[in-house]
């Protein structure tokens, strides 16, 4: 497995970071800045609003979706892989206004890591615009034990941890403080578009991630995705605010 590169609504001020003031000097070129960026500091980029990067079909066969059409297929950006829905009938949809669109039923995609197991320490992140509650955006691929090894849970009312099994990682909105429940998880979400951001999360026990559903009844996710992102802390050169602030960008 390689360090360096795999793994076998508006940006808040409290995004922005020296980085970002570079990247905006781009002028017209700044979301492609930003896409090399990410690309530097990921090791895992699942882009939602790259219908180039799609099909239709679970196999990755016929055409590229249309807005409303049902997406099987999502090809990575960096890592080898690619995401599936689990069958024809459970494919989440091509937002109209980007994104993935899942239905907190049964709409889910799989995505194995190649190698099987992702980084020991890991920092990973979530654009995402909901109004659900309770949910789960990812859940460890294939579940065993220990159980509950999901990443970024809200639950109204619930004192219990955000994250589930993944070590001492600390969740976050928009770059804000730790939060440290589900039901503060719940009462910080904006109204458009945000930033989920889990913080020295240990994925070395995951084969890949299920994005949109859970394991655990009830906590199916309804709401957009537009971006999954994870970088790891290991890998020689990694910024986790220069990868922040260029996902920032594509959020503006």
């Amino acid at each position: 497995m390689r360090d360096d590169l795999t793994i076998d609504g508006p940006v808040r001020p409290s995004v922005y970071s020296p980085v970002e003031h570079l990247v905006l000097s781009a002028g017209d070129n700044v979301k492609a800045a930003a896409a090399a960026a990410i690309a530097q500091h990921a090791v895992l980029w699942q882009d939602f609003t790259r219908v180039m990067g799609m099909r239709s079909a679970i196999d990755g066969s016929g055409a590229q979706p249309g807005s409303g059409d049902p997406v099987g297929w999502i090809e990575d950006r960096i890592m080898a892989t690619n995401a599936v829905a689990p069958s024809a009938g459970t494919r989440p949809s091509l937002s109209a206004s980007g994104g993935l669109q899942f239905n907190g039923v049964d709409q889910a995609l799989n995505l194995p890591f190649v190698g099987g197991a992702g980084p020991s320490s890991a920092d990973i992140f979530a654009v995402v615009q909901t109004d659900d509650d309770p949910y789960i955006v990812l859940d460890i691929l294939t579940e065993s034990s220990p159980p509950n090894r999901f990443i970024f849970c809200s639950q109204d009312g619930n004192a219990a941890n955000p994250r589930g099994n993944i070590g001492a990682a600390t969740v976050h909105i928009d770059n804000g403080p730790a939060i440290a429940s589900r039901d503060a998880l719940h009462d910080a979400r904006p109204a458009s578009t945000f930033l989920l951001e889990a913080r020295g999360a240990d994925l070395s026990s995951f084969d890949g991630f299920l994005i949109g559903h859970a394991h655990i009844s009830g906590f199916e996710y309804a709401g957009r995705i537009d971006h999954i992102i994870v970088g790891n802390l290991a890998a020689s050169g990694y910024d986790r605010d220069a990868l922040r602030a260029a996902i920032g960008v594509l959020m503006s």
